[in-house]
């Protein structure tokens, strides 16, 4: 009797290829009342996990703040660039960080 075959690796994008390697980290750093979209999307979280991504390439998103600054409603608007195994700060406070996990 043969022992049977290992099962096939998870296909690149799949939900089961989410290695530390394989993913980005983005952490929004905003005022809680503040509202965010990335990509257009609204966003009610402040820190997710990207997608698999393809080691070695970077990748972009757009990341849109409202908030409240001396009473006025203010909008800002940041490119962020994140790549597979990092992590990305962005701070509408200052520009956007990235350290390598």
């Amino acid at each position: 009797m043969r022992d049977k075959a290992p099962p096939p690796p998870p296909r690149r994008g799949s939900p089961e290829d989410t290695s530390a390697s394989t993913v980005a980290r983005v952490t929004i750093a905003l005022p809680a009342d503040a509202r965010v979209w990335v990509d257009n999307v609204f966003c009610p979280v402040r820190s997710f996990d990207t997608p698999a991504l393809e080691p070695g390439r970077k990748y972009f998103y757009t990341v849109r703040a409202e908030l409240n600054r001396d009473g006025r409603t203010v909008v800002e608007t940041r490119r962020i660039t994140v790549s597979a195994g990092q992590e990305t700060t962005v701070s509408f406070a200052k520009e956007p960080q990235t350290v390598q996990r």
